[in-house]
């Protein structure tokens, strides 16, 4: 039998036992909470993206659904709440929300393709996205893609057929699953 020294002892070392479980539960949940898991909120990550989902929206007057297509791959760069897609666009993230950003370029077709292959012909595209992140490093995205001519000749230079396009000018959407590799 045990003293009542014996049994006090042991009363206070299942006490202490106790709440040192529950410090270290208490510890993990608010360690997980500051990390962002189980807050809801995701995040994005800079590296190579797959799509999936992908969905060009009619009318896809620039042919987009012949090139954006499930199993292809982009780049994204993520600074603070930039975002940079390796298709063209960016987008700001706040919370889950990817808000539109949109980026312009040119493409000089009597410099950007070999020679033999080259017509006159200057673009201007502007590529625009927006979204939802789903999860930690994928986001389901809205791409809108418009050309149109900068400079160049109507006959030999810019064409629907040199284009690839259905018309021109052109605009088209694609939604997508974007998920990092």
């Amino acid at each position: 039998m045990k003293s009542e020294r014996g049994l006090k002892f042991e009363t206070r070392r299942r006490q202490s036992n106790t709440k040192l479980r529950l410090l270290l539960t208490t510890g993990s949940v608010l360690s997980l909470l500051a990390c962002g898991q189980g807050s809801g909120q995701f995040t994005l990550a800079t590296g190579t993206y797959v799509l999936s989902n992908t969905n060009p929206v009619a009318p896809d007057n620039c042919n987009l659904g012949d090139t954006f297509k499930d199993g292809r791959f982009f780049g994204v760069t993520v600074s603070g709440a930039n975002v940079s897609f390796g298709i063209g666009g960016t987008a700001t993230i706040s919370g889950n929300s990817l808000n539109q950003g949109s980026e312009m370029s040119e493409v000089d077709f009597n410099t950007a393709l070999p020679e033999g292959q080259r017509y006159d012909c200057i673009v201007t595209i502007t590529a625009t996205a927006s979204g939802s992140l789903l999860a930690n490093n994928q986001a389901q995205v809205t791409w809108i893609y418009s050309s149109m001519k900068k400079a160049g000749t109507a006959g030999p230079g810019c064409t629907t057929e040199n284009l690839g396009y259905k018309i021109f000018p052109c605009t088209s959407t694609v939604q997508f699953t974007a998920t990092k590799r």
